[in-house]
């Protein structure tokens, strides 16, 4: 019985054994073969690879990059939440996620929660700006994220995480936009810094990359509107004139109106219009950091305008008209007091017409280039009539076909004018004869001798020269008719002495004490002052002349001698037989004469006794030297000379003018040598 038992157990326990070894074996079996074949077995990823392509090897802001991911056999990927691709591209990562496409172009998207099947996965990325990879995208390991893979078959998650690629040379990245370096001004507005009306403002706008551009870029200049709380400017668009590899040229020429004193300036958005990229199509950055001033390139395209015109002269005698010979003189004024100049004028211009009569007369420029004024002349001639008064048109003013009347800047003037009606106090008539002065001059010279100087008595005479025979008297405030004329610094009055009822009236002046005019003397224009001046019909004569310039041939010197110091020039003390020096200095060169009985002397106060000193020598000069020779009973502690101690001989200075001895004051002096 109980073997019985014993063996059934042993059967059981046998049957059970085998069943184990049956199962260890089976799963041993497929452990080896699984051994045998390795990772075969499990779905393995290959290579990645970019299926895009750049053109010339680099992508710009926009293109999408496209990497295909593929594996050895079919798999599925899982999104969680989202699966991407990490890129490599410079020094940042860049995700490449949307659209994520199998081989056969099925798009897998967030909203894809079944797995998608296949061998091979696009994963697509746009380049945003500001990317840049100089030697290709890369991908480094652990690029996946966001998602996984899992073999089908053996449900396995596909390991990835060693997947990766080096860099692509043929898959760059260009995606940073051109921007500003710098704007430069290539122009030169001359030494005023200045633009006028025509000149060119060539602006060069340099970049940081080669460019190119398509259509009308522009760049937009602000004119006048620099300082804080100026009213608004005007607005200039400068056209592109040339472009180079990293160079935009613009240009603008200056129209009538523009005006900056203060330099032309250059808005943050002033580059606007047309398309401006890099080689690659990055669109080029066109804002400025700021604002700009292009000092000293200032414009000035406003045209002088006149401002208004006049007749500035008079006729010979104020309310009779011009007569023949007589000049017309017209003033053309300009606005703001704005300087013009007459530049490469042709013969003959500019000039202004003046009706006179029926008739027009040509005044031609005489004076005012650099100046808000010209000044044109016209000379009367015997055919001129115009009883009403001269008049002037608005269009009287001529400056030739090239405008050769502009200012600083060389914009040319404008040469409309407010038109000048008849002016009743300016008529003419070239028929009569008007009385008139002609010219002054000085008779004769000064008397012999005397170096070309008058002193003292002498007189000058002067001869005033008319167009008629002429008579002069006094005025109605009994004033005599005199010439004006200048002695050095001071007005002096020659008075008429004779030459009525001939064509010469004469004028003297006798040289008082005093005058002194080391140049000579000058006569102004229009000279004639006082009294009435009339012709044979009682015609009142003018008296326009022409000044005589300063004649070194008429010189005065009305002024004396004068001593300027006293003073002993030997060393005391002084025994009997000695000498003693003294020196007097004058305030001009003096001549000495002297006669036996009239020495001059310089009297010395020694002791109380007075002693000459006797002249010895210093004529021709402006000092004179005297001595005296130490006598016998001489003796005191002091030398003193007197003011009135210069006595006997003739002084004269190169004028002639004696020195009298009455004159001859000297500053006392005291020596204390004995």
């Amino acid at each position: 019985m109980v073997r019985g038992v014993l063996a059934r157990e042993r059967l059981r326990r046998g049957n059970a054994q085998r069943k184990r070894v049956s199962r260890m074996s089976l799963r041993a079996l497929v452990l080896a073969i699984f051994a045998l074949i390795g990772d075969a077995a499990y779905a393995a990823f290959e290579e990645f690879v970019i299926t895009s392509d750049p053109g010339d090897g680099y992508y710009a802001a926009g293109d999408a990059i496209d990497v295909r991911a593929d594996f050895d056999e079919t798999v599925e990927a899982h999104n969680d939440p989202e699966l991407k691709l990490r890129l490599n591209i410079g020094t940042a990562y860049r995700l490449a996620a949307a659209p994520l496409r199998t081989a056969t172009s099925t798009p897998i998207t967030t909203a894809t929660s079944t797995p998608v099947s296949a061998r091979s996965f696009t994963f697509r990325y746009v380049v945003q700006d500001g990317d840049e990879d100089t030697d290709g995208i890369s991908i480094a390991a652990g690029a996946f994220v966001d998602g996984y893979f899992e073999d089908p078959t053996t449900n396995a998650r596909v390991n990835v995480a060693a997947a990766m690629l080096g860099p692509q040379p043929l898959h760059r990245v260009d995606a940073v936009r051109p921007r500003i370096v710098d704007i430069v001004v290539a122009s030169d507005p001359g030494a005023d810094d200045t633009y006028g009306i025509g000149d060119h403002i060539e602006i060069e706008v340099n970049f940081d990359d080669d460019i190119r551009t398509e259509g009308r870029p522009q760049l937009y200049l602000s004119l006048g509107a620099n300082a804080p709380g100026s009213p608004p400017g005007l607005t200039r668009r400068a056209t592109l004139v040339r472009t180079l590899a990293k160079r935009l040229i613009f240009r603008y020429v200056v129209q009538s109106g523009d005006e900056d004193p203060d330099g032309v300036r250059v808005s943050a958005n002033a580059l606007r219009g047309g398309t401006i990229e890099d080689l690659r199509g990055n669109p080029a950055r066109r804002r400025l950091a700021a604002a700009e001033t292009l000092t000293g390139h200032n414009v000035d395209g406003v045209e002088p305008s006149v401002r208004g015109v006049a007749i500035v002269s008079q006729p010979a005698e104020p309310g009779n008209p011009y007569g023949q010979g007589e000049v017309i003189e017209v003033e053309v004024t300009f606005f703001d007091d704005q300087a013009v100049y007459l530049s490469d004028c042709e013969t003959g211009h500019p000039w202004l017409d003046l009706s006179i009569g029926a008739n027009n007369r040509r005044a031609q420029y005489a004076t005012g280039s650099g100046t808000a004024r010209l000044l044109f002349r016209y000379t009367v001639q015997s055919s001129d009539f115009d009883d009403d008064g001269i008049s002037i048109a608005a269009t009287a003013l001529d400056t030739g076909p090239d405008t050769c009347v502009e200012d600083a800047t060389g914009n040319p003037a404008r040469v409309r004018i407010a038109p000048l009606r008849q002016q009743a106090s300016h008529r003419v008539n070239g028929g009569s004869v008007v009385p008139t002065a002609t010219v002054v001059r000085i008779l004769e010279g000064p008397p012999g001798g005397q170096e070309g100087y008058y002193r003292v008595g002498d007189a000058l005479r002067f001869a005033v020269d008319f167009n008629v025979p002429v008579h002069a008297r006094t005025d109605a405030d009994d004033e005599p008719v005199q010439l004006v004329f200048a002695i050095g610094g001071r007005e002096a009055r020659a008075s008429l002495v004779g030459g009525g009822g001939t064509t010469t009236l004469m004028f003297r002046y006798v040289v008082r004490r005093g005058d002194t005019d080391d140049d000579g003397i000058s006569v102004a224009p229009n000279a004639l002052d006082g009294g009435v001046i009339q012709d044979a019909h009682g015609n009142i004569v003018g008296r326009r002349t022409i000044g005589l310039a300063s004649d070194p041939s008429h010189k005065v010197d009305a002024v004396r001698p004068s001593a300027d110091s006293v003073r002993v020039t030997s060393s005391g003390p002084y025994g009997l037989g000695e000498p003693i020096a003294v020196e007097v200095e004058l305030s001009e060169r003096v001549w000495v004469t002297q006669a036996d009985n009239d020495q001059l002397e310089l009297v010395l106060s020694i002791g109380g006794h007075s002693r000459a000193a006797r002249f010895v020598g210093g004529s021709g000069t402006a000092k004179l030297r005297f001595r005296y020779v130490v006598q016998r009973g001489d003796g005191s502690d002091r030398i003193s000379i007197g003011p009135n101690a210069l006595v006997g001989g003739t002084i004269v200075d190169a004028a002639g003018n004696v020195w009298e001895e009455a004159a001859r004051r000297l500053t006392p002096h005291t020596s204390p040598q004995r």
